[in-house]
């Protein structure tokens, strides 16, 4: 069985995965209307908010992943 997800869909678990590091300040999101922007912190950063400095790493991957290019400081992705 092949699920397909929609962009709305796929933004949207994005958002879900991010929300306790958007909450902390380890990520922001930035949309316009034609991109959506993710900048992630550095690893201590992510450390000093208590969270596993490792979880920088696994972000940036999970965006790769859902076809996030990095440019300009931050992972973008046309929408």
């Amino acid at each position: 069985m092949k699920i397909i997800i929609t962009e709305s869909q796929q933004e949207e678990l994005i958002n879900n995965y991010l929300d306790k590091y958007i909450d902390s300040g380890c990520v922001s999101i930035r949309k316009t209307s034609k991109y959506i922007g993710v900048n992630v912190e550095s690893p201590s950063y992510f450390e000093e908010c208590g969270f596993d400095r490792n979880d920088a790493t696994k972000i940036k991957n999970m965006l790769k992943k859902h076809s996030f290019q990095y440019a300009f400081g931050e992972y973008i992705k046309k929408i």
